[in-house]
């Protein structure tokens, strides 16, 4: 057999390198389009292989696209042989004159090329939405990648639009390297940019943990210690049971050590039988000998039976815990509350799920995750006790079938009933209701109406219940009033009609201050015939539009803001076109504290502010602006118990703040019993309000002289009395 010559290899070797040169060649210009990724995010179509990408050819010239949802799409002709042009509803029409930006990443310490990084760039205010521009990375053809790596030497290119800011993201995938945020100049017609980006390294330090139980203070052998970025936890949900960066367990003196990332992290602590806990990660704990301590407290378990009506168990429904990040935190400085921590698991054959090492004296909301034509009512919120065991039946399915009819209301000729999305909400309060797109998140089930306005909801437990036209913004038909509903308990059907009206919207502005523009506000606007509120801003130049309202006279105004109090409630019709609104100017109040005995002024406890409409707010000092004008009150209670006030305080728009002098001096006592909520008088003054539980008893100090007890809920005239030092007063808020 004869040898393979010394030169194949080589051969070989050059051959491929060539086929790969020339494969770099064929990636040339570029048509754009947008297709699954969201709103503003742009695929690349290569222009010499438009038919791999899913283009066929049409009719009249034109070239047509499928997206992945099957639906097709038609393209002009003369899009087809633009040059970058766009393709999609929305995508970015990049011109012809565009910009080419080469962007090499390099390691901050090393100056070495860091290959496979995903670069995105963004434009700063494109014409729709926020468009991500992107090209085809390497590989098989016909694959579309969102998002470019860059490649063997750093490099990324994306080709702009001149004129416009640029935001570049580059977002390792591994923890060796900190994401990166750049902004770019705009880029001139037909410029040929090269910047270099240095990504810095994640610095990472030691950090040392010692874990005792809560209850004993004994140290806690084989906890396992999981951490993640502080910027994980910060920008969605938590799920307890999935993998974290690094794990260690602690040893038998309860130690651990970890290293942690210096720009933030967190642990989640847990031990078999202990419940969960998070902690911080910081610079603090470097040594075993300073050990950040953290304790556990013993877990509880819960077991969830899920039946439907004839008693048969449901397999397969995912059932999901959900907790307040607050509630697993070591304390509360940790910085760590404010996101959801969550547990996942389907029921087994016998409609069964255990969720072991939950977190103790912790609100644990339950949710069953089921596509299903009856209303699936969640089992009640559980608190368990450390080392409690709870097992929870609950029964999917019966309850009644509320079906019903919407029908126009007067005065409402022509508008379609078929289609109509309705929520089926759970009531809360007595009576019909406004509610907004915020509610959606509430709403138990939907449903949609057919041709003729018919609707029907199964299974609904019994209790009291709102249904309602979906709040969908501006594509919102009738307006969205929740109609109260009592579904009696064992009742098999129940037929009900809804009332329906078309959504308006009112508009207008806020008029300019002293010439200049109000800037974004925050409006309200209340119907007087439909309890609910809604609130939106404005833009940045004072303009609103408002909805969806029913009909009928509503109430609009502004919040206050820095620099003024609002504006006065305006009253006109839910369909107004130009309604104006003016800020009010603001007034002041400057209010002296001296003592009667000429001693030196104590610490102020509490400063309570009267309002002219009635209403009482607390107030941190006694230097009060951004006021509506109007005649005022004032109160002052000092640490060490005397009392001040002083009413007719006239505050004047764009004037001299209004002025009071308070005199502290020996206070009278009250005790009151709960529960119930107060408050209490002098003259025109509040000294005193609050709110007392059932049981609970508080002793307030009040001023000597008249005063008036006012409680809340009560249609009883205000009790009265002249209060003394000599002689205290109780009294009951029932």
């Amino acid at each position: 057999m004869s040898r393979i010559p010394n030169w194949t290899l080589p051969l070989i070797l050059g051959m491929g390198i060539t086929a790969l040169f020339w494969w770099q060649s064929t990636i040339g210009d570029t048509v754009r389009g947008e297709w699954t990724a969201g709103p503003g995010v742009e695929q690349v179509f290569e222009g010499e292989d438009l038919e791999d990408a899913g283009l066929v050819p049409g009719a009249a010239g034109e070239r047509r696209g499928e997206n992945p949802s099957g639906s097709e799409v038609d393209f002009p002709a003369e899009t087809i042989g633009a040059r970058r042009s766009s393709l999609g509803r929305g995508a970015l029409l990049v011109p012809a004159d565009a910009g080419r930006l080469q962007v090499v990443l390099l390691d901050a310490a090393t100056r070495s090329p860091l290959p496979g990084i995903p670069v995105v760039a963004y434009l700063e205010s494109p014409p729709n939405g926020r468009p991500t521009p992107t090209r085809r990375t390497k590989g098989s053809r016909g694959r579309l990648d969102l998002t470019p790596l860059s490649n063997l030497r750093g490099g990324v290119e994306f080709d702009l639009p001149p004129g416009q800011a640029i935001r570049l993201s580059i977002r390792p995938d591994s923890s060796e390297h900190q994401p990166t945020i750049e902004r770019i100049d705009p880029l001139g017609p037909f410029e040929m940019r090269t910047l270099e980006i240095m990504v810095r390294g994640v610095a990472y330090t030691e950090f040392h943990g010692l874990v005792r139980d809560r209850e004993t203070g004994k140290e806690i052998y084989g906890t396992a210690v999981r951490v993640h970025s502080l910027d994980t936890l910060r920008t969605k949900p938590m799920e307890a049971l999935a993998d974290h960066l690094l794990t260690t367990r602690s040893d038998a003196q309860g130690c651990f050590e970890i290293d942690a990332s210096e720009q933030g992290s967190f642990a989640w602590l847990q031990a078999p039988g202990y419940g969960p806990t998070l902690i911080t990660l910081d610079a603090a704990h470097q040594s075993h000998t300073n050990p950040r301590e953290a304790y556990l407290t013993p877990a509880a378990f819960l077991a969830i039976a899920l039946k439907d009506r004839h008693g048969k168990p449901l397999e397969g429904l995912q059932v999901r815990l959900r907790i307040s990040s607050s509630s697993v935190t070591q304390t509360e400085t940790e910085g760590l509350e404010g996101q959801t921590v969550f547990w996942t698991l389907p029921t087994d054959r016998y409609g069964r799920v255990e969720f072991e090492s939950l977190p103790a004296d912790a609100p644990i909301a339950i949710e069953i995750l089921a596509s299903s034509p009856d209303v699936i009512v969640p089992p009640p919120m559980q608190i368990l006790n450390p080392g409690e065991a709870r097992q929870v039946q609950w029964v999917i399915g019966g309850g009644t079938r509320l079906s019903g009819k919407l029908t126009l209301g007067d005065g409402v000729e022509g508008a379609p009933l078929g289609g109509q999305e309705l929520w089926l909400l759970p009531a809360s309060t007595a009576g019909s209701k406004l509610v907004t797109s915020g509610d959606q998140g509430r709403a138990l089930h939907k449903t949609h109406t057919d041709d003729g306005g018919n609707f029907v909801f199964s299974g609904v437990p019994s209790g009291a219940w709102w249904i309602t036209p979906a709040a969908k913004g501006t594509r919102t038909r009738f307006a969205p009033i929740a109609r109260h509903f009592d579904v009696p308990k064992d009742l098999p059907d129940l037929n009900v009609s809804i009332e329906v009206f078309p959504a308006l919207w009112i508009s207008g502005r806020i008029e300019p201050i002293n010439g200049q523009n109000p800037g974004r506000q925050r409006l309200w606007v209340r119907s007087t015939t439909t309890p609910g509120t809604l609130n939106q801003y404005t833009d940045d130049k004072g303009h609103f539009r408002i909805g969806p309202l029913p009909p009928g006279p509503v109430e609009i105004a502004a919040y206050p803001a820095k620099g003024h109090p609002g504006s006065a409630p305006q009253v006109c019709t839910a369909s107004a076109k130009d309604v104006r609104l003016t800020l009010r100017l603001a007034a002041r109040i400057r209010a002296l504290l001296s003592t009667a005995d000429g001693s030196p002024n104590p610490s102020i406890e509490r400063i309570l502010l009267t309002h002219p409409d009635g209403q009482v707010t607390q107030e941190h000092g006694l230097s009060i602006d951004d006021l509506a004008p109007g005649v005022y009150a004032l109160s002052v209670l000092s640490i060490d118990g005397r009392t001040a006030w002083a009413q007719h305080i006239e505050a004047r728009a764009g004037r001299a703040p209004g002025e009071a002098i308070l005199e502290l001096s020996e206070s009278a006592g009250i005790t009151l019993t709960g529960p119930g909520d107060y408050r209490i008088w002098a003259e025109g003054a509040c000294v005193a309000q609050g709110h007392l539980k059932e049981g609970e008893s508080l002793a307030e100090p009040i001023p000597i002289g008249p005063m008036r007890l006012m409680i809340a809920g009560q249609d009883k005239p205000a009790k009265s009395w002249v209060s003394n030092k000599s002689t205290p007063v109780q009294f009951g808020l029932q």
